[in-house]
């Protein structure tokens, strides 16, 4: 008897409610079906957003840094003054001082025109055509009154024929 009550003793001291048993059971396979499944999932799609925006980023720096990147914002009398600079191969320029008062006009052809420079010393000048300069006229753009210019922006253009790319000496 004596081995008999000691196998009894090790059940009791061993010994569990069958519904913890079985809630323990149940949920390790809830975690595993998670980990396998639902979690597996959200964590593809952290990666994948995750790699969108390093891309995004990665596409947002090499937007800054390449020539011609954001000219789809570029007005037409904007943008088709930057293609006179680049027809006529120019390296630097600089605007007339009506050109440089307006600063929405001044800011766009600096940025757009960029990796030409703009340089206060520059030899090449940009400027309207009804403005009267010294200088050797090296190519002329005239405006196309059909261009569609954003109302804002019209005040800068109203009234302006064109420009004028001159050689100063």
């Amino acid at each position: 008897m004596g081995e008999a009550e000691i196998s009894t003793e090790s059940e009791v001291g061993s010994a569990r409610p069958d519904w913890l048993h079985s809630a323990v059971v149940v949920a390790i396979v809830v975690v595993a079906f998670a980990m396998n499944h639902g979690l597996r999932d959200g964590a593809v799609r952290l990666r994948e957003a995750a790699t969108a925006q390093l891309l995004s980023e990665a596409t947002h720096r090499i937007n800054l840094t390449s020539p011609r990147s954001g000219e789809i914002a570029l007005t037409e009398p904007v943008l088709h003054t930057i293609e006179l600079l680049r027809a006529n191969r120019i390296e630097s320029f600089r605007l007339s001082p009506a050109m440089s008062g307006e600063e929405f006009v001044r800011q766009r052809l600096i940025e757009g025109a960029w990796p030409i420079r703009f340089e206060e010393s520059s030899s090449f000048l940009i400027a309207y055509l009804d403005e009267y300069t010294d200088c050797a006229l090296v190519d002329r753009l005239d405006f196309d009154p059909g261009w569609r210019i954003p109302r804002r922006q019209a005040p800068f253009f109203a009234g302006r024929r064109g420009v004028q790319l001159v050689r100063c000496p």
